[in-house]
């Protein structure tokens, strides 16, 4: 019974200073205290909207640059295209009702074709964005979106104009899907 070895002192000051060396390499929002709740809360809305707030320097610059130019192309590209919503209604009263000879629900009709443009080329914009890059088939949206626009001011009857509205809903309408999956991607 005798040979039971009873710890040591050095034993138990070993324990305490490794609970102490422990408190020191503990992060200021694992530490007890009011200054430590602050951390926390901080670090929990840091948490809910960036991301992790313990990711690398370089990954957290990567995101940044990301963010804002992703970010900002969107904005203008939104902007842009309600931009061209909006005109169309402002042609209309401005005098291309005279210049194109538009009678009765036309101008609806027109509306709807652009609709139709639109919801047409969500779906398959999105799954053709799997397979060719998104910033060549974005790209190359926003040039024929931009080609079609800039030919609505060439059309002399109103079937071309439904024709070209109908191509421009289509350009418009893969953009706002293609973007989404874009960032949810990253």
């Amino acid at each position: 019974m005798n040979e039971m070895k009873q710890p040591t002192s050095s034993t138990s000051i070993d324990f305490v200073d490794s609970r102490s060396s422990q408190a020191s390499n503990a992060k200021p929002w694992e530490q007890p205290g009011i200054q430590a709740g602050a951390h926390r809360t901080w670090r929990n809305i840091q948490l809910y909207i960036w991301d992790d707030p313990d990711k690398p320097a370089i990954e957290k610059k990567f995101l940044r640059k990301l963010d804002f130019f992703l970010l900002t192309y969107t904005c203008l590209g939104y902007f842009c295209k309600n931009l061209d919503q909006a005109n169309i209604s402002n042609a209309y009263v401005s005098g291309m009702k005279e210049a194109l000879h538009m009678e009765g629900s036309e101008l609806t009709y027109m509306s709807n074709v652009f609709t139709a443009g639109y919801v047409i080329a969500q779906l398959p914009a999105v799954i053709l964005s799997t397979k060719i890059r998104p910033s060549i088939l974005v790209s190359t949206l926003e040039i024929l979106w931009a080609v079609f626009t800039f030919a609505c001011a060439a059309v002399r009857t109103v079937p071309q104009l439904y024709a070209l509205r109908f191509l421009v809903g289509l350009c418009e309408g893969a953009f706002f899907p293609v973007i989404i999956y874009l960032i949810s991607s990253w």
